[in-house]
Formats: C-alpha cells, sequence, structure tokens
C-alpha cells in the first residue's frame, strides 16, 4: 500500500521536465521554421502573381462607367445590382416586382422542355398568359409593358456594368455567382420563353428583340467575371429561327452585331484578375481559423488521410505559416492561369490549365483548391466556341437567304470568321440534307464527327455541337 502512494523521485521528475521542455522547444522552433518558410513563400509568390498584372488591391477596382451610359443602371436593374451581399432572400424580393414579373412559377411548367419546341398548352388553365404562343406573346407584353419598354429604351447604352462595392470587396464571393443575380437569370428565362413564342408565330423582330435583351442582361449578370457561361446559353431561340428559316437578312445582322460584343479572352482574364483578391481569404483564415474549419474547406484539395481531415476541423491548431504556405502555393496556380489566359493563340491550352487528371483511369476531374478560376476558364473557352458558332450559323443563313440552300464548303465566307477559338483552324461544317451540321473538335483537337452530345454536355463530349 505504502509503495503505491510512494511519490515520483526526483530524477524522474527532471527526466519528465527535460522531456516535456524539449517537446514544447522543438513544437515551437518547428512552428517558428514553419512561420518564416510560409511568410517567405507568400512574399514571393504574390511578387509573382502581381507580376502578371493581377489585381490584388481592392482599391484599384476600374471606375464605373457613368450611370447614363450603363445598361445596369436602368431603374429596372439599379436595386437588384447593387444590393449588398449582406441582404437577404426576403429583402431581395421586396425589390423591383416588374422584374420578378417576367419570370413567374407558371412559366416553370413550359421552360424546361424547350427541346422539342415547349408546349404552351401545359400552362395552367387559370394562368393570365394562357395556354398558346400567340396568347403567351400577347399577354407577356401586356403584363410586363412597362419593364419590357425599359429594357429595350436602353438597349444602345455602350457599357453592362455591375458594381463592386466596398463590402462585396470584403467577402469571400467578390466575383462568385451569386444569389443576388437569381433575379436577373429568372428574368433572361422569361424572355428566352418570349422569343420561341414569337417564332412560333413568326414574329421574328419580336424575338430579336428578346434575344437582344437577353444579351444585355447576360452582359450585366456576367460582369463580374465567373458568371461567363450564361453569355453562351441564350443559343436555343438562334438555332430555331435558322433552322426554321424565321429570320430575315437584317434580323441576323442585329444578332451578329450583338454576338461580337463580347470578348471572351478579355472577360476571363478579367475574371481571374479579380479572383486573385480572394489571396485575402488566407489572411482571413490565419486570423479566425474556425472559419476555415466551418465555411472555406473546400478551398483544400481533399486528402483520404485521417491526420489531415482532423486537422481540417481543428484548424486552431495549425499554425501560421501553413496558411501562408497555401495562400503561395494558390496565388502560384492562379498566376500560372493568368499567363496562360493572357497569351495569344489558340484556346486548347486553356483546358489543359484548367483541369487535371485524376488517377490511371484518366478521368478528368477540377482542382477544388482552385475550382472558381478554373470554372472561368473552362466556361470562357466554351464561351468563345459558342460565340463563333453563332457567328458562322448567321453568316450560313445569310447565304442560305440569298442563294436558296448552304454552300458545300465554307469558302464563300472569310477565313477569320470559320476559325475555331480552340485551335486556330476552321470549324468542322458539312451539309446535312436541307440543313447543315456546325461544330468544333473540343479542346483534344480530334474529329469525331460532331457526335450527338448535348452541348450542355460539353465537359464530356469529344466534339462541342451548335
Amino acid at each position: 500500500m505504502r509503495s503505491l502512494l510512494r511519490l515520483p523521485s526526483r530524477k524522474s521528475l527532471r527526466r519528465t521536465g527535460w522531456t516535456l521542455a524539449t517537446l514544447v522547444t522543438l513544437t515551437c522552433l518547428t512552428y517558428a521554421v514553419i512561420n518564416w518558410r510560409g511568410a517567405r513563400m507568400k512574399r514571393d509568390a504574390l511578387a509573382r502573381l502581381r507580376a502578371t498584372g493581377a489585381l490584388l488591391d481592392a482599391g484599384a477596382l476600374p471606375a464605373m462607367p457613368p450611370d447614363a451610359e450603363n445598361y445596369a443602371m436602368i431603374p429596372l436593374l439599379r436595386e437588384t445590382v447593387t444590393t449588398g451581399h449582406g441582404r437577404n432572400r426576403s429583402e431581395l424580393q421586396s425589390a423591383d416586382s416588374r422584374l420578378a414579373a417576367l419570370y413567374n412559377r407558371d412559366l416553370e411548367k413550359i421552360r424546361k422542355p424547350l427541346s422539342p419546341v415547349p408546349d404552351f398548352s401545359r400552362l395552367p388553365v387559370k394562368s393570365p398568359y394562357g395556354q398558346s404562343a400567340p396568347a403567351f406573346v400577347e399577354a407577356y407584353d401586356r403584363l410586363n409593358a412597362t419593364a419590357l419598354e425599359e429594357l429595350r429604351g436602353a438597349l444602345p447604352r455602350p457599357f453592362s456594368q455591375r458594381a463592386l462595392n466596398s463590402e462585396d470587396s470584403s467577402r469571400s464571393d467578390l466575383s462568385v455567382i451569386d444569389f443576388h443575380g437569381a433575379r436577373i437569370s429568372l428574368a433572361m428565362k422569361g424572355l428566352l420563353l418570349r422569343a420561341v413564342a414569337a417564332l412560333e408565330i413568326k414574329d421574328s423582330p419580336r424575338a430579336v428583340e428578346s434575344i437582344l435583351i437577353w444579351h444585355r442582361l447576360a452582359e450585366v449578370l456576367c460582369s463580374r467575371g465567373t458568371l461567363v457561361p450564361l453569355m453562351a446559353e441564350g443559343r436555343d431561340p438562334l438555332r430555331r429561327g435558322i433552322r426554321g428559316h424565321l429570320f430575315t437578312r437584317a434580323d441576323l445582322l442585329q444578332l451578329q452585331d450583338a454576338f461580337r460584343r463580347a470578348d471572351y479572352r478579355q472577360r476571363t482574364l478579367a475574371s481571374l484578375h479579380l479572383r486573385a483578391l480572394d489571396f485575402q481569404l488566407w489572411s482571413r483564415w490565419k486570423e479566425q481559423p474556425d472559419l476555415y474549419s466551418q465555411t472555406f474547406a473546400s478551398y483544400i484539395v481533399n486528402d483520404p488521410d485521417p491526420l489531415w481531415h482532423w486537422l481540417q476541423s481543428h484548424a486552431v491548431l495549425l499554425p501560421d505559416g501553413f496558411f501562408d504556405a497555401s495562400a503561395a502555393h494558390w496565388a502560384d496556380g492562379l498566376g500560372e492561369m493568368v499567363r496562360s489566359a493572357g497569351t495569344p493563340g489558340p484556346l486548347a491550352g486553356w483546358w489543359a490549365a484548367a483541369r487535371e487528371p485524376a488517377g490511371a483511369k484518366g478521368e478528368w476531374q477540377w482542382n477544388y483548391e482552385l475550382w472558381l478560376p478554373r470554372y472561368a476558364m473552362v466556361r470562357g473557352m466554351q464561351g468563345s466556341v459558342v460565340q463563333s458558332l453563332n457567328l458562322l450559323a448567321c453568316d450560313l443563313e445569310r447565304y442560305y437567304l440569298e442563294h436558296g440552300s448552304y454552300p458545300d464548303t465554307l469558302e464563300p465566307f472569310e477565313r477569320q470568321s470559320t476559325l475555331d477559338p480552340l485551335t486556330a483552324q476552321p470549324l468542322c461544317y458539312a451539309r446535312d440534307g436541307d440543313g447543315f451540321r456546325l461544330y468544333s473538335v473540343g479542346p483534344d483537337g480530334i474529329d469525331q464527327g460532331g457526335g450527338n452530345s448535348p452541348p450542355g454536355d460539353w465537359y464530356n463530349s469529344p466534339d462541342w455541337v451548335w
């Protein structure tokens, strides 16, 4: 019994004390080295990123154009595009009811099956839009007369730029798809339905007007960067009108002028520059590590190591150098994308810069640590291809209207207008009965006949089809 109550000897206590002191000292030295190396890596990486022209200071954001020249600042859109991120959904819904009225729940019943032709008879019997294309067009224009007049009257404005205010620049989702763009994107869906219905009743001027307004709203929505893909999603009414020979030559010229206005390379590069402001996230995560583990873990590539996952959920234990080294890795990755996007020439190289192979199967996956800028690059590629396909399709239809048939080859057109932005070689074209088949060979550069994969599945399609 006495042996159990005997206190440790002085020698044992000294040994234990020295052991603990050694462990604490080694831990402090390790953390000091990690912090020193991390700080140096971050400083050097940010200098390299700054040399690419990336935006690292929110105070250097470009000045906004005058409101009178900015499509985004018309009264119908002003409150939506200037609403801060702190506003919740209920507050947003109390903004401009005229914008909300451009698309409502009734239209959900006919929006999804846009191909084949939407069935307007699926609208509820008591719907104010009726149950046919003519009734829909008449009711839609009557119910949204003032909103359409405002959107139509502002079309000549040269700019479409949403503001990046100080509240935006202090948050992580600076140029991410923000919830406040949802109101505009819903209005755009209503305008696409208006265009399709107008084509059904062979009212091409109304269809063209709907596409032009849709395009300006897309420019507003994309003006913060990573919403670039929306610029390519309004092509369905164009395909319908061309395949049905419903557009006049003047209609096609008007549409081509609108399509040419988008510069996807510059918009993607601007998006990448804007994403550079996210380097500030690592500093905030270092200062408030609980935010790191709770909110932003998706920025780190997933790792099956249980120790790694434990550290992710206990980020307060990580040394400051971890955050600095992670910021350096992130800055170098973004800098490589900025250099790739800023290099003149074909865009196929963007695919390799934006995606990386996963495993022996050769499948592709996102690098989640940089998924936002990578997303912008891939979508910028797709937007450039759709733009070229749309412009060439309009040229082909103008040729048809003049000659009564499509050409056998692309020789009647200027070579520059036929080039695939991915490869700098002519887009693939062939007569197909009374119509034509038009597509890009995709980022792999291999012509596989156009395939049947829908454009919305371009991630897995060998060829990108119009």
